[in-house]
């Protein structure tokens, strides 16, 4: 009986040491759903020829993936493969021929599963915000409206013929 009770603790012992060790962790793969927004228009209405993600970690940019925006699109999605499991913020741009993007939607927490496939909720393509610098002269080189007589200042925007502002 004594031989036995060492072989048995040996046995054990040499089954505990092969179970030990850490698993490799499997990375997740993100599918980035997207669409043109309430609108329905397509990409070529919206002039964007190009989709581009970014997965982000704060202000860290873990992965990116881009594809083709096909001129009737009005849907579609772009695959992140081989994420480590966590939480991430998704960033996505429509761009133009010119390369500058025009359109951007996003999702704050996003979460990605070891080892799983996850899609995300459909991003909607909103229009990026704008900006427009006016500047003007005064006449006979006054310093200041008021020195002027100028009490307002009107412009229009327009976009192709549409009137925006």
């Amino acid at each position: 009986m004594l031989r036995i009770v060492p072989i048995a603790f040996a046995f054990a012992g040499a089954t505990t040491l092969a179970a030990c060790g850490d698993d490799p962790v499997k990375p997740g793969e993100l599918v980035i759903a997207w669409n043109t927004g309430p609108s329905e228009a397509t990409c070529t209405d919206l002039s964007v020829t190009t989709l581009q993600a970014r997965v982000m970690k704060g202000d860290e940019m873990i992965a990116s993936g881009s594809g083709d925006c096909a001129p009737t699109a009005k849907s579609g999605s772009i695959a992140i493969p081989d994420l480590d499991p966590g939480t991430y913020k998704v960033e996505l741009d429509g761009v133009d021929a010119a390369g500058d993007a025009t359109f951007y939607g996003e999702i704050a927490k996003q979460n990605v599963k070891e080892g799983k496939t996850v899609e995300t909720n459909v991003i909607a393509l909103s229009p990026k915000p704008g900006e427009v610098t006016v500047n003007w002269l005064l006449p006979d080189g006054a310093a200041r409206c008021a020195v002027a007589k100028i009490v307002d200042v009107e412009f229009s925007l327009y976009y192709r013929t549409t009137q925006l502002v």
